[in-house]
């Protein structure tokens, strides 16, 4: 595919491009000082190289993912980026490359860690992120200990998989639990200073085992869970443990570091979230194709069950006093973050009342790119028409011109340097535009 560039002087040539995905590395400069001027044909080419190598997960529907509540504010992860109820706007993901999937740790109300397959990336203000090591693979699994501000997570990974931990706010990082054989599922800090995980062996039909790490000593410990495969940690509070598992049919386990089998509830459907509340209280997320929250209260050494909000979307849950936060969807629901206490749902957030961005210092990542992302995401919030479809390239009438189909004339004798002006659609702009902030990032 060739790109039409036009040299300081005026004159026409052609950067051959052996492969769309290498663009990026070459178009940047020649955008900046006006030198490229993409064709209605390189445009769709663009589209669809663009769509298939850097998609970003807020180009489908908006969706709420998991609430943190710290510093007396409300933190949403969502597949677009971050809203908080002490900043008005939006982060978005392209400010810290998150991708399709990515993590956000949050050490403090604007001290944030994120982790996807682009790296890891460490912010302090919620507007300038640095990147503060490399990933290969989005992690499993990551978990956060406020009190001493650290943060771990666990990776899947030829090279480095296992659980890593970072005990200087997410700066850097040692491998503390690895095994070539084990995937791992999940890791928390339960108690502080010590971590606990789960993992299933390839090599051994999913054999599930559970693994802690004592952060003081360094000492670690691997005990199989026997008769059971495949274990996903959901929660951990102190020495208890929530987790998933396959015995002969699936299984929620609400049990201790020590018994990790006790109080099972036999399950049709594995939940999106879970949380342990008090040592006699739980409370899980989606049972019901990802609908609805259901409460567990230990009385003496039984567990009884009581479902609350079964029809509303529930993507994630957290506690907030004597109620749930919970990561809904607009689409089906009153709104994507709902208040459920006891039987009475009341809407939290939605993201359609977003106006723009968050207000960030000019020059930081969010101010640079985020404005850049706006209007697609007003666009898949249904803010604004979404655009009309680009018409078919067929053959071109009789009376087109070159210029109308983006054709270049070839240089003439009578202006033998000449090009042809070919238009750039805002909405290309606008693409390309992403695409530049989102490489400038790395």
């Amino acid at each position: 595919m060739s790109v039409i560039v036009m040299d300081a002087v005026g004159r026409c040539d052609h950067l051959v491009i052996a492969s769309p995905t290498k663009w990026p590395d070459a178009w940047p400069t020649l955008f900046r000082k006006g030198m490229l001027r993409p064709t209605p044909l390189i445009a769709l080419t663009f589209l669809s190289a663009f769509a298939a190598s850097t998609a970003s997960a807020h180009s489908g529907e908006a969706l709420a993912e998991a609430i943190t509540l710290i510093d007396d504010a409300v933190l949403v992860k969502t597949n677009f980026g971050v809203v908080a109820s002490h900043f008005d706007g939006f982060v978005c993901e392209e400010a810290f490359l998150g991708g399709e999937i990515f993590h956000v740790a949050a050490l403090g109300k604007d001290q944030w860690v994120t982790l996807s397959e682009n790296g890891i990336w460490t912010t302090d203000d919620g507007c300038e992120f640095t990147k503060v090591a490399e990933l290969t693979v989005a992690p499993t699994d990551v978990a956060t200990e406020l009190t001493t501000k650290s943060v771990a997570y666990a990776l899947n990974s030829m090279e480095s998989g296992g659980i890593w931990l970072s005990q200087d706010q997410g700066q850097s990082w040692t491998r503390v639990l690895e095994n070539d054989s084990y995937q791992w599922t999940g890791v928390r800090f339960a108690p502080a200073g010590r971590l606990v995980a789960t993992a299933y062996d390839r090599d051994n039909m999913g054999a599930a085992h559970l693994v802690t790490y004592d952060v003081t000593s360094q000492v670690s410990n691997d005990a199989p869970i026997a008769e059971v495969t495949y274990p996903y940690l959901l929660d951990a509070l102190d020495d208890d443990i929530l987790w998933l598992g396959r015995t002969d049919t699936q299984t929620a386990f609400w049990g201790t570091i020590d018994q990790p089998k006790l109080r099972p509830k036999m399950i049709t459907s594995w939940p999106t979230a879970a949380r342990i509340l008090s040592p006699t209280k739980v409370v899980l997320a989606g049972l019901f194709q990802q609908r609805g929250l259901s409460e567990g209260t230990l009385t003496g050494d039984e567990v009884v069950w009581n479902d609350l909000a079964p029809i509303t979307t529930a993507v994630c849950v957290t506690p907030d006093g004597d109620s749930y936060l919970v990561c809904s969807q607009a689409r089906f629901d009153m709104a994507d973050v709902i208040r459920v206490t006891g039987p009475d749902l009341a809407p939290e957030f939605d993201f359609k009342q977003l106006e723009g961005p968050r207000a960030c210092p000019a020059g930081s990542s969010v101010a640079e790119v985020c404005p850049v992302v706006w209007r697609e995401l007003q666009r898949s919030l249904g803010l604004v028409p979404t655009e009309e479809p680009m018409p078919d390239a067929g053959m071109p009438d009789a009376d087109m011109t070159p210029d109308d189909v983006g054709v270049v004339t070839p240089p003439s004798a009578n202006d033998p340097d000449g090009c042809s002006a070919v238009g750039t659609s805002p909405a290309l702009l606008s693409l390309l535009g992403i695409l530049w902030m989102r490489r400038k990032r790395t």
